[in-house]
């Protein structure tokens, strides 16, 4: 019998190193003088046969930084020198606090909280080495020995932009998450890409580093099941990557035992059944990045490193609680009882362990978020998820037994069995040359015979079309009648039999309907992935149809063509899911009714009759009630991807009335038309024979445009595009329309054109106005009248008098984006002194020294003071039960997950819709921020998956431990209970879906937390659901497999998108999703997000909130669906919006001013200071003359509290510097009223060159380390030998940003050598202060950030960095508002809101005369069975509205 230690033929063996590891006998890593590497057996001091251990020898030269490695060949007979020493670099920096590592982001929280706020880098290159013993090489276990020194030299850079340059993308978004990281060029995301380069590795820049002192090493198994060896220092935890080569056979022992260790466990736990045998069959075949370096696995390795093996598996399973492992028979074959020689040699030496340092490490990563914790999700949010995760990560929880017995199994098989066949139809249809065209043919078909063999679906072929008694509709059109159902007549054997039972088909069902072959060669497979797809099925009356194709359509008219004499049909067209964005991720039985229609011959085309009922609003779905049955709840808009509420786009059945189709009128292109609009009533004009004729009235016309569905009446203020891109639209007053006839889209407007006081130097503007004030909002008339199409109008907005808005300016101003108001006019275009000005009364005013300002439209101006009423009814309803919510309830009750700080919450909260009374948030500093800032809040700082297994327990009566709030310690408050959350937002860790993050992993546990968020929605089922996250979201794979690091193969394209919708319409609720630039809402940043919407059927689902600022980057929201269409929903703005971009300037121009002290060690100090500034001392540990940091211990300069020393000088800074943020119109007339103090207006400290290099910078924006003198340049963005000639110089690092501009993104750290570089003061010598990072996010100037850490100014960048910006989440809940208010007027009784009488106003086409009734038509009936009890004529039920409505005019 072959023992499962013996060697397979044919293996090669590495040659046995000696196991007792001494710094005085190690395999060496040695250097010639040449820099040549050669590596010596430590046993006989001969050269190793580097040949025989599958390792090439390396030429390593050094020229600054650079490194070189040139391989060669070793032959077997030469004899290396023997030189055992590593000679240092000479430009090799030894490690301290100041470290600045090219391109390295901050400590992440989560990180922080595990690695005791230390930042996390890597080694590459590396080789450990003895200082003590003149750099002899060493190997890492020697850590801590008496009389060694033990330190390893490599190259370093950041943990999350290292040693990834040279894999694929994971076939993610090309462009990073935000490109404007700089403020004249794009800051480095680090070095050339190695894949697209013939240089060796090593040609990239690297920056060389020696460590200090190590404190310990620790060996993990990640969760990827990747090992990973880390080394600590006082410093920063550095991860391991590959070994110097030559240092390769020094490193091989202590490599090889964690790595088979570690995967005996990963597969141990994947196949409890795994023998030797296999296990080393699979480690030869999926070797990791530095195995397959080595010789391949042997047997014999089991032999050598038996004992650090065993040892390295107990601290593995002790570690992570995994010990029923060690029953497993492959643990059990390697963990055998050792031999008394080896216990002996074990017992006579101290091993890394007992020494101290090493330590033993959980199954988690370094570096990134922590959590440890099982991902607590429900079992239908578990049923989705199967399948789609590279593997099982997650832990469902015992939820509500009652409700979900057998809940998700049938969603589960849905999933994993239509995938196959789906994944094969996306193969044919979707493939990258194939027409989008083509596509679209194909949008719908389905086979017969899958239907049939799965669905009661009936098919026939027709053999004619009887009248059913009194089904006949009033007539619309000349050349047809209209009926509600008609008899369809089988085929029998053959064409002459009609003793087939009729089939009924009426209006409002869902029938089939023959469908030709969009392309040759097109098969649609299966939905349900079984049986024969494509057989033709044979009916009881013969063949179905010659292809079995069909489309299932619900038809909407029935209708008989007189001059044809043909029966006709009109539907609109019903798409499986597959057909939609969810794809091959959808329930095989649910189908999405589409704007797509078309009429049929029912003789040609009707193919059979199938039941699709379409599911009431408030009625629940459990999808395993029906297996076997379709069903469609939804709505789908193919051009953005959006499911709504299929009953608010199903026409209702009546029959009495024909149906009008709603996909018609929404295919309709726009079209433009001059019309007239009643806008009030006149005294009739007088006639000579009428005595009464002063007391009728007669309407009041005003001419009015229709464009789409926007009217645009004269007197009307509208936007129009503007003549160059990214800049505010023009605002006209129209004055007339040009013709009185309409020309297609040629309808012109005659506009008087209002400009903005801003716009103005301050010494030009009107008498009386605050100069140093730019108000957006102020107009000013101009003389200019132009002629413009209005197609090019975008919109209306409002312009009133100044004395008309009323005592509060500000409520006005901020209550309403679209709301402007002006005082003057100028007799020029552009005003050139006082006497260009001209002061207008308001229209109707009683002074007769003024000039009136034109009129408002009487129509809107009645229409918007019925809005705020009933807005201010609305915001005041006091109705408290849960089920009245569509009629006002007020506010709702909000739940905010992975909150951070609370810039959601702070956005939300501040439209009064929303009270956020609850907050999960993991960090500590940010769950304490956020309380701070929201006392009326519980937050609940733990780990999300604990809260919601709590709260799951705690619902169900189970017992359950208290969890303790972590940053103060307290025992935390149950729960919320279903039924006390009305809305759920969140933003759950993007690090898994970001560009910036370059180690994609197929089963990154972070994207798990989606589903945990999904869990929250399942368990407590708010009415409202909002998720945020970066772009990259959309593109990101499921189910792919890890195929190295950072490398991704296969998977679902879209999948992490596909599966959020899949849940939520599953559970549902309506969903839709787009991207947002925030720059476009009020910012002066950089910062693109993903919104994903959900909410209740019967509800309305927000809408996308229209810009407000223009932004230079506003084109890139636009999102690329799986079928080709690309969702630009502001295309047509062409990056126009109401008001001009938020600069730079805008946003902290008003703040205090202060600068860093300049060091002066290199230069002397010789530039003049504004005697006006606090100058601080900024270096790190040197005593200031501040107040609280004598002693220089602080790690900021500056003031955590301070007055303001300057007025606002913009609308961004009075905006930030209320006291009361929520606007609403019913607001206390003292709103407006700004705060006097001034939080976390401080800057971080540097070492003193830095601080020199900050003050040296030359002061003009735009200007960066080019601009240092020569002997302050740092060496690596310089010198012609390093990387900076590759990288267009590192331009932008130490950069001042521009005032004129915008902010980058990534401001959660100030390190002039960061990711972000820009971050010097375009006026001051200085980094941006905490507070001008909150003013670049928008945050109120009364948010104030905290840290739990005594001056960590660090902390509070990260909160501000990675909130989600206030005004961003504001524009977002005043579309929640509106959706809200729109289902409130709906609520309201008729005589209380009906449209037309809230205007007073009767909307009318005059261009159709109403006062004619229609000529009875004298064509004949339909031959087939005429009805005798009907009449062709329309009856007066059809005549009531029409002829009440041409009464009233």
């Amino acid at each position: 019998m072959v023992s499962d230690f013996e060697s397979s033929t044919g293996a090669s063996v590495e040659k046995p190193l000696t196991q007792k590891r001494k710094h005085s006998t190690p395999a060496s890593s040695l250097r010639g003088k040449e820099g040549e590497i050669y590596a010596a057996d430590s046993s006989t001091g001969d050269a190793t046969d580097l040949e025989t251990s599958g390792i090439e020898d390396s030429r390593w030269e050094i020229s600054g930084l650079k490194h070189k490695l040139a391989h060669t060949s070793l032959k077997a007979a030469s004899t290396p020198r023997r030189l055992k020493n590593y000679m240092p670099e000479e430009e090799e920096e030894i490690e301290h606090a100041d470290l600045e590592v090219l391109n390295e982001s901050p400590v992440d929280d989560c990180e922080a909280e595990v690695n005791d706020d230390l930042p996390c880098r890597t080694l590459d290159d590396f080789v450990v080495f003895d200082q003590d013993n003149n750099n002899v090489i060493a190997e890492l276990d020697e850590l801590g020995l008496e009389g060694t020194d033990i330190t390893i030299s490599g190259n370093v850079a950041p943990l999350k932009a290292a040693d990834l340059d040279g894999v694929s993308n994971n076939n993610q978004d090309e462009e990073d998450e935000d490109e404007d990281n700089g403020t004249d060029g794009q800051v480095p995301q680090g070095v050339d890409d190695q894949a697209n380069s013939s240089k060796p590795a090593c040609s990239n820049f690297t920056q060389r580093i020696r460590l200090s002192a190590i404190l310990n090493y620790e060996t993990y198994l990640n969760q990827s099941g990747q090992t990973e060896v880390w080394v600590r220092t006082c410093f920063a935890w550095y991860k391991l990557l590959n070994p110097l080569p030559g240092y390769m056979t020094v490193y091989s022992p202590l490599y090889k035992s964690v790595y088979i260790a570690h995967q005996a466990i990963e597969r141990a736990k994947t196949d409890p059944t795994l023998t030797m045998a296999q296990f080393l069959r699979e480690l030869r075949e999926s070797p990791d990045d530095i195995i397959s370096k080595l010789t391949p696995i042997t047997d014999s390795d089991f032999r050598k490193y038996r004992e650090s093996i065993i040892e390295e598996i107990q601290i593995c399973l002790e570690s992570t609680d995994h010990l029923e492992l060690l029953s497993t028979p492959l643990i059990q074959t390697i963990c055998r009882t050792k031999s008394a020689k080896s216990a002996k040699r074990a017992k006579s030496s101290t091993s890394s362990i007992q020494r101290g340092t090493r330590t033993t490490g959980k199954s988690i990563e370094i570096g990134e978020p922590k959590h440890e914790n099982p991902a607590c999700i429900t079992p239908l949010i578990a049923s989705i998820a199967q399948g789609l995760y590279a593997r099982h990560l997650l832990s469902v929880s015992d939820f509500d037994k009652k409700q979900n017995v057998g809940k998700g199994s049938q969603t589960a098989a849905a999933t994993t069995a239509a995938k196959a066949s789906i994944d094969a139809w996306k193969k044919r249809y979707t493939d990258g040359s194939k027409a989008k065209t083509q596509m679209e043919d194909a949008k719908g078909i389905v086979s017969l015979a899958d239907l049939q063999l799965h669905t009661k679906a009936l098919c026939f072929q027709s053999n004619g079309v009887r009248r059913v008694p009194k089904s006949r509709l009033p007539q619309i059109r000349e050349d047809q009648y209209n009926y509600s159902e008609v008899l369809i007549v089988p085929m029998g054997d053959d064409e002459s039999d009609l003793s087939q039972e009729p089939i009924r088909i009426c209006v409002g069902d869902t029938v089939l309907v023959n469908a030709h072959l969009p392309m040759p060669g097109f098969e649609p497979g299966s939905l349900w992935d079984s049986g024969d797809d494509d057989a033709v099925i044979m009916s009881d009356s013969g063949l179905v149809n010659p292809n079995g194709l069909a489309r299932v359509i619900q038809i909407t008219s029935i209708a008989y063509a007189i001059i044809n004499e043909r029966w006709i049909m009109h539907g609109r067209l019903l798409l499986p899911g597959r057909d939609t964005v969810l794809q091959e991720v959808a329930l095989p039985n649910e189908w999405y009714l589409v704007d797509s229609c078309r009429s049929y011959c029912i003789n040609t085309s009707l193919c059979g009759k199938i039941e699709i009922p379409f599911i009431q609003s408030q009625q629940e779905v459990d999808v395993n009630e029906w297996v076997g049955r379709l069903f469609c709840r939804f709505w789908y808009d193919s051009s953005c991807g959006m499911f709504e509420d299929v009953n608010m786009h199903a026409q209702a059945v009546d029959t009495r009335m024909p149906m009008w189709c709603r996909s018609c009128v929404r295919k309709a292109p726009r079209s433009i038309k001059l019309d007239k609009i009643v806008a009030g009533t006149r005294p009739s004009i007088p006639k000579a024979d009428d005595l009464v004729a002063d007391q009728r009235v007669v309407p009041d016309y005003l001419q009015t445009a229709v464009v789409g569905d926007v009217e645009y009446h004269v007197n009307d203020t509208v936007y129009i595009l503007s003549e160059h891109s990214d800049q505010p639209f023009q605002i006209g007053y129209i004055l007339r329309f040009a013709s009185m006839a309409t020309n297609g889209n040629n309808l012109k407007a005659e506009v008087q054109i209002l400009k903005r006081v801003r716009v103005l130097p301050p010494n030009k503007r009107p008498p009386g106005d605050n100069h140093k004030y730019d108000d957006e909002r102020h107009l000013f008339w101009t003389p200019l009248m132009q002629m413009h199409d209005v197609s090019s109008f975008r919109g209306k907005c409002w312009v009133a008098h100044l004395d008309e808005v009323g005592t509060n300016l500000d409520i006005y101003k901020d209550s309403d984006t679209n709301a402007f108001y002006s005082k003057y006019e100028s007799t020029r275009l552009w005003p050139s002194s006082s006497k260009d000005w001209v002061e207008l009364k308001p229209a109707g005013g009683d002074s007769d020294e003024l000039m009136p300002m034109p009129a408002q439209c009487p129509v809107c101006k009645r229409e918007r003071e019925m809005r705020t009423k009933l807005m201010s009814q609305f915001l005041a309803s006091p109705s408290t039960s849960p089920t009245n919510l569509m009629c006002g309830r007020q506010p709702l009750r909000a739940l905010d997950l992975f909150s951070g700080c609370g810039g959601l919450t702070q956005g939300m909260d501040q439209s009064g819709i929303v009270k956020t009374l609850w907050s999960v948030e993991y960090m500590p500093s940010a769950g304490y921020s956020f309380a701070k800032n929201h006392p009326y809040a519980q937050v609940y700082n733990q780990c999300s998956n604990l809260l919601l297994d709590w709260a799951i327990k705690s619902h169900n009566g189970v017992p359950a431990q208290p969890l303790i709030n972590k940053f103060d310690g307290k025992t935390l408050p149950p729960m919320p209970q279903p039924g006390d959350v009305d809305f759920i937002y969140c933003g759950p860790p993007c690090q898994g879906f970001s560009r910036c993050n370059r180690f994609i992993k197929a089963d990154d546990i972070k994207t798990s937390l989606i589903a945990n968020a999904l869990s929250y929605v399942d368990f407590y089922r708010p009415t409202y659901f909002l998720l945020e996250n970066v772009r990259g979201l959309l593109n990101y794979r499921l189910g792919g497999v890890q195929v190295g690091p950072g490398r991704v193969k296969g998977g679902i394209e879209m999948g992490m998108l596909k599966f959020i919708l899949r849940a939520l319409t599953t559970m549902g609720y309506q969903a839709r999703f787009y991207v947002l630039q925030a720059g476009n809402y009020g910012l002066a940043q950089s910062r693109r997000r993903l919104f994903i919407w959900a909410c209740k059927r019967g509800c309305k689902i927000p809408d996308i909130p229209r810009p407000i600022t223009t932004f230079e980057k506003s084109n890139q929201t636009n999102i690329n669906l799986p079928d080709g269409t690309v969702y630009a929903p502001f295309a047509h703005f062409n990056g126009n919006a109401p008001h001009h971009s938020i600069t730079v300037e805008d946003a902290i121009g008003d703040l205090p001013k202060f600068e860093f002290l300049n060091p002066a060690l290199v230069y002397p100090e010789d530039e003049e200071r504004n005697v006006d500034w606090p100058q601080y001392v900024a270096v790190s540990g040197q005593p200031t003359d501040i107040p609280g940091d004598l002693d220089g211990s602080r790690g900021y300069v500056g003031h955590m509290e301070m007055q303001y020393s300057n007025q606002p000088m913009s609308e961004f800074q009075r905006l930030r510097r209320r006291k009361d943020q929520v606007c609403l119109p019913n607001s206390d007339p003292s709103y407006g009223e700004l705060i006097d103090t001034l939080f976390n207006h401080v800057s971080r400290k540097f070492n003193a060159v830095n601080v020199e290099r900050i003050c040296r910078v030359v002061m003009e924006p735009g200007k960066d380390h080019s601009s240092l003198p020569e002997k302050l340049k740092p060496w690596c963005l310089s010198a012609k030998e390093s990387a900076a000639s590759r990288h267009n110089g590192w331009k932008g690092l130490y950069g001042r940003v521009n005032p004129k501009g915008c902010f980058g993104t990534a401001l959660t750290e100030m390190s002039p050598m960061g990711k972000s570089g820009t971050v010097l003061l375009y006026d001051q010598r200085r980094v941006l202060s905490v507070r001008e990072c909150a003013r670049a996010q928008g945050f109120p100037d009364k948010f104030r950030l905290y840290s739990i850490k005594t001056n960590d100014t660090r902390d509070m960048h990260r909160q501000i960095g990675n909130a989600v910006p206030p005004p961003l989440a504001y524009a977002l809940s005043l579309e929640l508002r509106n959706a809200l208010f729109s289902d409130f007027i709906k609520q309201l009784p008729d005589q209380e809101c009906v449209i037309n009488d809230i205007l007073g106003d009767v909307y009318i086409d005059l261009s159709v005369d109403l006062t004619k009734p229609p000529v009875a038509s004298k064509l004949a009936e339909p031959a087939a069975s005429p009805d005798s009890d009907e009449t062709a004529l329309i009856g007066d039920e059809f005549f009531a509205k029409t002829e009440s409505l041409a009464a009233t005019c």
